[in-house]
Formats: C-alpha cells, sequence, structure tokens
C-alpha cells in the first residue's frame, strides 16, 4: 500500500495523537515482550494542510514600471500568477488584461489628482484559485501645466458654416473610452509622426482668451506638420471611430485594447475605414486643419479607463515602459 509520510511542527497542532503499533500479533503494545518487534499498523493516506505556513506553487508577485509618475502620466501594473484581477487608485478601477501566466495593464492618474503618496490596490485571483488583494504605494508629482494667452481674431463674415448634423463628439468619446476590450498593445509605444515633434501646445495646458482668467486643460498634444504628412498609429489596435466631427475635424480613433485608446484628429483625409485592424506604425491619416484648427496639426490624445492621459510621457521612457 502507498504510504504518506507528514512532518509537521508539533507547535502548529493544537492535538497530537499517539498512535501505538506493534509488530507481529496482538500484544499489549505497551509492554512488548523482549522478544516481540513491533509491526506497523497502515493508516489511510492523508495529506495535512497547513495555510497559514504554505502553500503549493510560487506567490503571485506585483511590480510597477515606477515608483513615482506626474498628474496626467500613467504606470504599467504587472502580476504573475494570476489569471484576472484590476488595480484600484482613486476610486477608479483598471481592468488588468491576461499576459502569459499573469496579468498587465496601465494605470491612470488624472490632471487634478493630489501630488502625494496614493495606493493602488490590486485584487486579483491566482492561477491556483485563491483570491489575493495588495497594496501598492507609489508617489504623485505635481506637474507645471504651461499656460496659452490667446488673442481672438474678430470673427470671419466669410467662414463657411459647419456641416449640418454635426454635435459636439465629446460625450461619444467618453463613452468610447470607458470601455475594455482584450489587448492589442505591445510594449514599446511609438509616435504619431515621424521626425522630431513641434509642440504647438502640450497636453494640461491651460489658456486664457482675450486676457482672460486662465482657465481648463488642454485635452491632447498638438504636433505642427506641413499638409498632407502622414500620421501613425502609435500602437496595434481596430479603428473604431472614423468620420468628420464638429471640433477635432476628421479623426481617427484606434481601441488598443485593455481600456487603452488613441485619437488622432483634424486630419486631411483618411487611410482607414471603421473596424479595420491596424499595426503598430501603420499610417492612419494625413495630417489636415478641419475641424476647429488654425493651421495644419495633429491633435493627439491617449486615453486610459475614461479619460484623457499626457501622450508624450508614453513615448519619452519617463514611465518605465
Amino acid at each position: 500500500m502507498k504510504r504518506v509520510l507528514v512532518v509537521a511542527l508539533f507547535a502548529l497542532l493544537p492535538v497530537l495523537t499517539r498512535v501505538p503499533i506493534s509488530l507481529g500479533g496482538a500484544t499489549d503494545a505497551t509492554t512488548p515482550g523482549p522478544t516481540q518487534a513491533p509491526a506497523v499498523v497502515a493508516q489511510p493516506s492523508t495529506r495535512l494542510m497547513l495555510p497559514s505556513v504554505a502553500r503549493d506553487g510560487l506567490p503571485s508577485e506585483v511590480t510597477v514600471s515606477k515608483a513615482s509618475v506626474y498628474q496626467a502620466g500613467a504606470l504599467q501594473v504587472r502580476v504573475t500568477r494570476a489569471h484576472s484581477g484590476t488595480a484600484t487608485v482613486f476610486g477608479r478601477v483598471s481592468t488588468l488584461v491576461p499576459e502569459g501566466d499573469g496579468l498587465v495593464g496601465y494605470v491612470g492618474i488624472g490632471i487634478d489628482d493630489p501630488p502625494y503618496s496614493a495606493d493602488i490596490k490590486l485584487a486579483f485571483t491566482t492561477n491556483e484559485g485563491t483570491q489575493e488583494s495588495r497594496d501598492q504605494w507609489i508617489s504623485i508629482l505635481k506637474t507645471a501645466w504651461t499656460v496659452d494667452y490667446i488673442i481672438l481674431p474678430p470673427p470671419d463674415p466669410n467662414a463657411p458654416p459647419p456641416p449640418p448634423g454635426l454635435v459636439d463628439e465629446q460625450p461619444r468619446l467618453n463613452a468610447i473610452y470607458r470601455t475594455v476590450t482584450p489587448r492589442q498593445w505591445t510594449d514599446g509605444w511609438v509616435a504619431p509622426l515621424t521626425g522630431p515633434l513641434y509642440v504647438t501646445s502640450y497636453f494640461g495646458e491651460q489658456r486664457s482668451f482675450d486676457g482672460g482668467p486662465v482657465q481648463g486643460h488642454h485635452g491632447g498634444t498638438d504636433l505642427g506638420a506641413d499638409f498632407g504628412t502622414p500620421i501613425y498609429a502609435t500602437n496595434n489596435g481596430t479603428v473604431v471611430l472614423c468620420e468628420q466631427v464638429l471640433e477635432r475635424g476628421n479623426l481617427v480613433v484606434l481601441d488598443h485594447g485593455g481600456g487603452v485608446f488613441s485619437a488622432y484628429g483634424h486630419m486631411s483625409s483618411f487611410a482607414v475605414t471603421n473596424g479595420q485592424t491596424v499595426t503598430k506604425g501603420q499610417v492612419i491619416g494625413y495630417i489636415g486643419s478641419t475641424g476647429v484648427s488654425t493651421g495644419p496639426h495633429l491633435h493627439w490624445e491617449i486615453a486610459v479607463d475614461g479619460f484623457a492621459l499626457d501622450g508624450l510621457r508614453w513615448i519619452d521612457g519617463s514611465q518605465g515602459f
């Protein structure tokens, strides 16, 4: 019969039962005769479970791409040996997506999130089926927002009216940015334009119009370029919007999966269609000045879990991914 030997520290067991054993026959086991050798009495196979001491398999490990992040930045979170989970900061829940035998995802920090220590709360199911939680503390750094003082020109009486039927696209984008689909992105995000980037307006920039108060934050990064310059997908994804809208003009939105999106506005023309799958670095359109625009440029957005983040930090290495 197969026998299992179980070894445990006596101090961890509330009751220790000693089973008398005997060899050779039905002799009193407490007073064996001098010529009698004890025979082992077979015991049922058992398995001792001490959850407070150890468990089978290696524990899950949690890592973040950096210990600190600027306002409007993002961190990449990884959990090993787990198959589902979330990361929550300031009450916002980010879904982690599968990668190998673990999970990966992005946690975004908002423009108005306070610059001090913050707790990323992770909840996940391990590959063994146990529910676990971890706390990962990070430091949020204050971003010094730029300010643009704009003097608006008088209205042009000869300017053509906007196309009929166009409405503010922001509510629609907000709904799109809150969806989570299977991951398509791969590590390494690329710029939407080649060569040196000429930034005409930074993400989060505040503005004063005609000497008025400084207010608001620009929701994307504006990159100046010549008419017709190719625009490239910053990562793999699916085209979920490709049409003319009121403010951003000819607009393409890519769903990269895992709650990550990018958007490209003011195009002169499209090189993709709705529902099309694109790869990192693929041409998706061309620089223009459609919508609310004063010259040829690209309005570029990155959004995670429903709100916009600083796209330049995704390509300059400052976030550790």
